[in-house]
Protein backbone atom coordinates (compact mmCIF):
# COMPACT_ATOMS: atom_id res chain seq x y z
CA UNK A 1 0.00 0.00 0.00
CA UNK A 2 1.33 3.43 -0.94
CA UNK A 3 0.59 6.29 1.41
CA UNK A 4 2.47 8.88 -0.62
CA UNK A 5 1.43 9.11 -4.23
CA UNK A 6 4.67 10.53 -5.58
CA UNK A 7 4.81 11.55 -9.20
CA UNK A 8 5.90 8.86 -11.66
CA UNK A 9 9.70 8.75 -11.79
CA UNK A 10 9.96 10.35 -8.30
CA UNK A 11 12.27 8.27 -6.17
CA UNK A 12 11.20 7.48 -2.60
CA UNK A 13 13.88 6.26 -0.19
CA UNK A 14 11.57 5.37 2.70
CA UNK A 15 12.81 7.71 5.44
CA UNK A 16 10.34 8.59 8.16
CA UNK A 17 9.52 12.20 9.00
CA UNK A 18 11.46 12.25 12.32
CA UNK A 19 14.56 10.98 10.49
CA UNK A 20 14.23 13.66 7.82
CA UNK A 21 13.81 16.29 10.51
CA UNK A 22 17.02 15.11 12.22
CA UNK A 23 18.90 15.22 8.92
CA UNK A 24 17.66 18.75 8.25
CA UNK A 25 18.66 19.93 11.74
CA UNK A 26 22.13 18.47 11.31
CA UNK A 27 22.52 20.02 7.85
CA UNK A 28 21.31 23.37 9.17
CA UNK A 29 23.96 23.36 11.92
CA UNK A 30 26.87 21.55 10.31
CA UNK A 31 26.39 21.71 6.55
CA UNK A 32 27.61 18.83 4.43
CA UNK A 33 29.27 17.78 1.22
CA UNK A 34 26.78 17.86 -1.64
CA UNK A 35 27.14 15.79 -4.79
CA UNK A 36 25.49 17.66 -7.65
CA UNK A 37 23.70 15.78 -10.48
CA UNK A 38 26.77 16.31 -12.70
CA UNK A 39 28.91 14.51 -10.09
CA UNK A 40 30.69 17.63 -8.81
CA UNK A 41 31.19 17.65 -5.03
CA UNK A 42 30.67 20.91 -3.17
CA UNK A 43 30.99 21.71 0.52
CA UNK A 44 28.14 23.58 2.16
CA UNK A 45 28.89 25.35 5.44
CA UNK A 46 25.29 25.38 6.70
CA UNK A 47 21.61 25.22 5.91
CA UNK A 48 21.46 28.32 3.69
CA UNK A 49 24.10 26.88 1.36
CA UNK A 50 22.36 23.51 1.23
CA UNK A 51 19.11 25.31 0.34
CA UNK A 52 20.88 27.13 -2.50
CA UNK A 53 22.10 23.77 -3.82
CA UNK A 54 18.54 22.39 -3.74
CA UNK A 55 17.35 25.49 -5.60
CA UNK A 56 19.98 24.95 -8.30
CA UNK A 57 18.89 21.39 -9.08
CA UNK A 58 15.86 20.63 -11.27
CA UNK A 59 13.12 19.62 -8.83
CA UNK A 60 12.29 16.50 -10.87
CA UNK A 61 15.70 15.07 -10.01
CA UNK A 62 15.11 15.33 -6.25
CA UNK A 63 13.70 12.38 -4.38
CA UNK A 64 10.68 12.74 -2.11
CA UNK A 65 12.82 12.95 1.04
CA UNK A 66 15.17 15.58 -0.39
CA UNK A 67 12.17 17.78 -1.16
CA UNK A 68 10.89 17.49 2.41
CA UNK A 69 14.36 18.10 3.88
CA UNK A 70 14.63 21.24 1.74
CA UNK A 71 11.41 22.52 3.31
CA UNK A 72 12.55 21.63 6.82
CA UNK A 73 15.79 23.54 6.19
CA UNK A 74 13.78 26.64 5.26
CA UNK A 75 11.92 26.31 8.56
CA UNK A 76 15.12 25.83 10.60
CA UNK A 77 17.10 28.71 9.11
CA UNK A 78 17.79 31.64 11.41
CA UNK A 79 17.10 34.55 9.08
CA UNK A 80 14.87 37.54 8.48
CA UNK A 81 11.29 37.18 7.32
CA UNK A 82 12.22 38.64 3.92
CA UNK A 83 15.00 36.04 3.46
CA UNK A 84 12.70 33.20 4.50
CA UNK A 85 9.96 34.37 2.12
CA UNK A 86 12.48 34.50 -0.73
CA UNK A 87 13.44 30.88 -0.01
CA UNK A 88 9.77 29.92 0.24
CA UNK A 89 9.01 31.61 -3.08
CA UNK A 90 11.44 29.16 -4.73
CA UNK A 91 10.18 26.18 -2.75
CA UNK A 92 6.40 26.38 -3.20
CA UNK A 93 6.48 25.66 -6.97
CA UNK A 94 8.35 22.41 -6.17
CA UNK A 95 5.46 21.03 -4.08
CA UNK A 96 4.08 18.07 -6.01
CA UNK A 97 2.06 16.02 -3.53
CA UNK A 98 0.01 16.43 -0.39
CA UNK A 99 2.60 14.87 1.92
CA UNK A 100 5.39 17.31 0.99
CA UNK A 101 2.99 20.25 1.18
CA UNK A 102 1.47 19.29 4.52
CA UNK A 103 4.81 18.32 6.07
CA UNK A 104 6.17 21.74 5.25
CA UNK A 105 3.12 23.61 6.54
CA UNK A 106 2.87 21.59 9.77
CA UNK A 107 6.49 22.35 10.67
CA UNK A 108 6.51 26.03 9.65
CA UNK A 109 6.11 27.24 13.24
CA UNK A 110 7.88 30.48 12.32
CA UNK A 111 4.65 31.52 10.57
CA UNK A 112 2.88 31.77 13.94
CA UNK A 113 5.40 34.46 14.98
CA UNK A 114 5.76 36.21 11.61
CA UNK A 115 4.30 39.61 10.82
CA UNK A 116 0.84 38.54 9.66
CA UNK A 117 0.28 41.46 7.27
CA UNK A 118 3.54 40.74 5.44
CA UNK A 119 2.93 37.00 5.35
CA UNK A 120 -0.67 37.40 4.15
CA UNK A 121 0.42 39.75 1.35
CA UNK A 122 3.09 37.23 0.34
CA UNK A 123 0.58 34.36 0.21
CA UNK A 124 -1.88 36.12 -2.12
CA UNK A 125 -0.07 35.07 -5.30
CA UNK A 126 -0.98 31.40 -4.77
CA UNK A 127 -4.72 31.62 -4.12
CA UNK A 128 -5.43 31.81 -7.86
CA UNK A 129 -2.67 29.46 -8.98
CA UNK A 130 -3.33 26.85 -11.65
CA UNK A 131 -1.08 24.40 -9.74
CA UNK A 132 -3.07 22.30 -7.29
CA UNK A 133 -0.33 22.00 -4.66
CA UNK A 134 0.41 25.72 -4.68
CA UNK A 135 -3.28 26.26 -3.91
CA UNK A 136 -3.18 23.52 -1.28
CA UNK A 137 -0.11 25.18 0.28
CA UNK A 138 -1.80 28.57 0.63
CA UNK A 139 -5.08 27.09 1.91
CA UNK A 140 -3.31 24.91 4.51
CA UNK A 141 -1.19 27.87 5.65
CA UNK A 142 -4.26 30.13 5.82
CA UNK A 143 -6.21 27.55 7.82
CA UNK A 144 -3.29 26.81 10.15
CA UNK A 145 -1.95 30.29 10.85
CA UNK A 146 -4.79 32.71 10.02
CA UNK A 147 -7.97 30.94 11.12
CA UNK A 148 -8.68 33.00 14.22
CA UNK A 149 -10.94 35.89 15.09
CA UNK A 150 -8.53 38.68 14.12
CA UNK A 151 -8.21 37.31 10.57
Amino acid sequence: MRVVNALPERRVMGLHSPEMKQVAKRLSREGCEVVMPNGVRQNCAGGAEVIRRFEAVPSESLCYEETIIWGFLINFEKCSLAERLTMLERYVPVLDNWAVCDSYCAHAKWMARADKETLWAFLQRWFDSECEFEVRFVVVVAMTYFLHEEW
